[in-house]
């Protein structure tokens, strides 16, 4: 029985497998015709033998042309089935060693220049569920072809210096900017920038939380592709900023961080610091050029520097107790809502405030009576002492605490203290946080002295971020809640919190009582010449304004919403916080 092969389409024979006598089966590769600039590929169709070729390489053909004559009498069990020819994949092998050399770089670079650090790649494997990263621009390389070979920039810029892509950490969707520190020591050029703004760009998009690892030595001056004078014009830094508005974005910086690189972390939300960081706006060799003088890069920012003037706001040991505390911020920010477990301590609040009204306490007891035992990490720890702040859970429920400190300034309320109060209605209010301020404070720190710092506009500023704050505060007065600076830890006045409550050791007023009543009844006192019964005077009018501004007497006015004993704390917040599924507030047992 005789067959024909006609040509599908029209174009022209690129190539001919086949000749007279030939013997094929159905899928025997017979000839490729070229049409459209692609090769389409011709096959035998039937098994047998061929009698006849009508074409030839370079033959013109149109759609229906017979291509060759087939007599299909022979058995087909007598011919063997034939494939066609494996041809070499030239860019399938260069892949593979594209691969192989990336990872083989980061394993020949691990733990080589800085002792003890993890590298990029260690990072990402740390930071992210197990095969879930998809990285971009992996195979990038700098830019420096005119003045590099390029099989050497293939083997020692690969990356260009940053790994950027998108993850899941514990199943919730991550994007990162992690630098590369052994490859250009992290710096920042011509392909790391258009990274930079190419994740930016998906995380704006995605809205996912973003985690920056910031280490690197700042811009680099050698790229040579394309005419960048200055690189004024880079995208990236006004890019990463706005996202301010838009996702949570932590940052994690280690060893030296200088220049852009500092700046890219700088407009974090929350910044972690290891030990060894050393971080500033200039490297040695920048503050060097400016005639400033010459430094070893750890004596540029170290870690205690920052956490005093409270640039970092949580210190970690190492990396990779940085990228734990790190992944327990996004399951904070990103699972707001958990089982509840135990506070961390069985502590009986009822005792913590001792009777005698001047003396301090333990201001972590309270903290710790508090918070569930899974998680707790405070916020600047080493700045505004006089104020501590805290992500934490309260029965389950993430939330910020805020909360004066009478070991410190007496808890009264400092510039330092002011911008980190700041702090706390900012952070709540992005990653949507309630905050639970524990307010114990004489008020604002006045005098001279305090007004040489500029601490009223930082005081204007907590009022503002305070009362713009979209966040709910449950306001818990410990002890004292005077003047102006109780009504700023409650974003402004007692009833724009959720719920304003006290303790019975609370007691209120514009001012201090003792300074009240000397003020107040300066004449009456300064009339009494005997100085015992002037003293006597003083304590009976005290103790009246005391009674009169107790805990119980607000609540009789409804100044304050509530009085509950310390222990019921918990409890209270559960309430207040409890809403599960959405649902509106249960007001049983309020």
């Amino acid at each position: 029985m005789i067959n024909t092969v006609a040509s599908p389409v029209s174009g022209t024979i690129s190539e001919l497998r086949i000749g007279n006598n030939s013997i094929i089966t159905e899928t025997t590769v017979i000839c490729y015709v070229e049409s459209m600039k692609m090769e389409y590929e011709i096959k035998g169709e039937v098994s047998g033998r061929i009698v006849a070729v009508n074409v030839a390489v370079g033959s013109q053909i149109s759609t229906g042309d017979v291509i060759c004559t087939i007599d299909t009498s022979e058995q087909a069990e007598s011919i063997e089935p034939q494939s066609a020819k494996e041809e070499d994949l030239p860019d399938f092998d260069l892949l593979a060693k594209r691969n192989e050399l990336y990872l083989s770089q980061a394993a020949r670079l691990r733990g080589d220049r800085r002792k003890g650090e993890l590298t990029a790649l260690e990072r990402i494997e740390l930071l992210f569920d197990d095969g879930s990263f998809e990285e971009y621009g992996r195979f990038a390389i700098a830019a420096q072809r005119r003045r590099r070979d390029y099989d050497d920039l293939v083997d020692r810029t690969q990356n260009d210096g940053v790994i950027t892509g998108i993850g899941t950490v514990e199943g919730t969707p991550v994007a990162t900017i992690c630098y590369d520190y052994d490859v250009l020591a992290g710096t920042q050029g011509l392909q790391n920038h258009r990274k930079l703004d190419r994740i930016i760009d998906i995380t704006s998009r995605l809205r996912i939380p973003l985690v920056t690892f910031a280490d690197g030595g700042g811009g680099r001056p050698g790229d040579s592709d394309g005419f960048v004078p200055t690189g004024l014009e880079v995208s990236s830094f006004a890019e990463l900023a706005k996202l301010a508005k838009k996702v949570p974005h932590i940052a994690i910086v280690s060893g030296y961080t200088f220049a852009g690189n500092a700046a890219l972390a700088a407009v974090a939300d929350l910044m972690i610091g290891t030990e060894g960081l050393s971080m500033g706006m200039g490297g040695p060799a920048m503050i060097e050029g400016a005639g400033l003088g010459t430094f070893h890069p750890s004596e540029v920012g170290p870690i205690h520097i920052h956490e005093e003037s409270g640039a970092i706001d949580i210190r970690a040991t190492d990396m990779t107790d940085a990228i734990g505390l790190c992944k327990q911020i996004l399951g904070l920010i990103t699972n707001k809502v958990t089982t509840p477990t135990d506070a961390s301590a069985t502590i009986d609040l009822n005792s913590v405030v001792p009777q005698k009204r001047g003396r301090t306490f333990d201001l972590d007891l309270i903290i710790d009576g508090v918070s569930d035992a899974t998680t707790k990490i405070e916020l600047k720890a080493k700045f505004g002492r006089n104020l501590r702040t805290f992500l934490t859970r309260v029965e389950g429920v993430s939330a910020v605490i805020m909360a004066n400190d009478s070991r410190h300034l007496a808890g009264a309320i400092d510039r330092d203290a002011a911008d980190k109060a700041t702090f706390a209605y900012k952070i709540a209010s992005k990653l949507q946080l309630p905050i639970i301020s524990l307010i114990d404070t004489p008020g604002f720190v006045v005098g001279p002295a305090a007004e040489a710092t500029g601490g009223v506009r930082s005081f204007g500023q907590l009022f503002i971020e305070g009362a713009c704050c979209q966040s709910e505060l449950i306001a818990i007065v410990i002890r004292r809640g005077y003047g102006l600076g109780a009504m700023a830890m409650t974003k402004g006045s007692f009833k724009e919190a959720l719920k304003t409550i006290s303790w019975p050791t609370g007691e209120f007023g514009g001012m201090g009582p003792e300074g009240a009543v000397r003020l107040g009844y300066r004449k009456e006192l300064e009339a009494i010449a005997d100085p015992t019964l002037r003293e006597a005077k003083y304590n009976e009018l005290l103790e009246a304004l005391l009674r009169s501004t107790s805990a119980l007497s607000l609540a009789d006015a409804f100044e304050i919403d509530d009085v509950i004993l310390p222990n019921n704390t918990r409890a209270t917040i559960k309430r207040l916080l409890g809403r599960p599924n959405g649902d509106s507030l249960d007001p049983s047992g309020l």
